[in-house]
């Protein structure tokens, strides 16, 4: 077995089976259990656990469309790549 990968991600979620290689990170990823949403648009008033997912949330009251795809040139919110 090899060591390293002993050592990462030896902290694990109590409340699931994900597991993680630093504190921040663990600290972070409980945020989801705890139901804890410190976030908040301005906007709309919703609530968010991660400042990412916000800022994710903006662009759908600006239209903003950041995204393009190589393949048909539309524009797209997000990027998918499935």
């Amino acid at each position: 077995m090899n060591v390293n990968m002993l050592w990462e991600q030896n902290l694990k979620c109590e409340f699931c089976d994900a597991a993680f290689d630093d504190q921040d990170a663990l600290k972070k990823h409980l945020r989801l259990h705890s139901r804890r949403k410190p976030y908040k648009c301005d906007d709309c008033g919703a609530k968010f656990s991660y400042n990412s997912t916000l800022e994710w949330h903006k662009k759908s009251h600006t239209g903003e469309l950041p995204f393009k795809c190589d393949e048909c040139r539309e524009q797209f919110p997000q990027n998918s790549i499935t």
